[in-house]
């Protein structure tokens, strides 16, 4: 278990990660971010059938941290995972922010 996530001020961070998955299906954490980082991530890995498998990549970057410090070398390889989560990437980022693309 993880210490309830602080700022450097003491108070408690507002977001997070959750994952929920379906009764019935295995699963199981392949990845959480160290204690330590700024950015919020765990990877959870469905089992599926006939020795597949499929990969989630929950991400939460908090508001006001810049979501290119977010080091992508860390996330799976292969073609069996999905990236979702909570940016937070302001205009700044690159994109207008009434733009509706996806964030690199």
């Amino acid at each position: 278990d993880r210490p309830v996530p602080t700022t450097r001020g003491g108070t408690m961070r507002r977001g997070g990660v959750a994952t929920i998955i379906k009764k019935g299906l295995t699963a199981e954490q392949t990845f959480i971010a160290p204690v330590k980082s700024s950015i919020e991530r765990t990877d959870v890995t469905v089992h599926l059938q006939e020795n597949k498998s499929l990969t989630f990549v929950n991400i939460y970057v908090p508001p006001g941290l810049n979501p290119n410090k977010l080091k992508t070398d860390t996330l799976p390889v292969g073609d069996a995972y999905i990236v979702a989560g909570a940016f937070n990437c302001p205009a700044s980022c690159g994109h207008a922010a009434t733009t509706r693309t996806r964030w690199e």
